[in-house]
C-alpha cells in the first residue's frame, strides 16, 4: 500500500509541475519563468512536507521534502523552456542564438 501511495504522489508531482512549468513559461521573461519554477517547487515541498506530518511520517521527511523540491523545480523549468520556445518559434521571431 506504501508503493502505490508514493506512485500517485509522485504522478501527481509530475503533473503538477509539467502545468505549473507550461503556464509559468506565458511570463515575459526566461527569468520571471524560472522564478515561477522556484515558486511552484517550494509550494511542491512544503505540502509535501505538511502532508508527511499529517500522515505521522516522520523517517525522512527532510529528505523526501528536498527531493520533491528539486523534482518539481527540474521539471517544471523544463517545461517553461519548453513552452516558452514553442511561442517564440510560432510567433515567428528569431531565436536569441541565432
Amino acid at each position: 500500500m506504501q508503493y502505490e501511495i508514493l506512485f500517485w504522489s509522485m504522478l501527481a508531482i509530475v503533473a503538477g509541475a509539467m502545468l505549473g512549468g507550461v503556464i509559468a513559461g506565458f511570463s515575459k521573461t526566461v527569468k520571471g519563468a524560472l522564478m515561477w519554477c522556484l515558486v511552484l517547487a517550494a509550494v511542491a515541498a512544503l505540502c509535501a512536507n505538511s502532508l508527511l506530518h499529517y500522515a505521522n511520517i516522520s523517517d525522512g521527511t527532510f529528505v523526501i521534502s528536498v527531493a520533491t523540491f528539486m523534482f518539481a523545480w527540474v521539471i517544471s523549468s523544463a517545461a517553461s523552456l519548453f513552452t516558452q520556445r514553442v511561442r517564440t518559434l510560432r510567433s515567428g521571431q528569431r531565436l536569441p542564438s541565432q
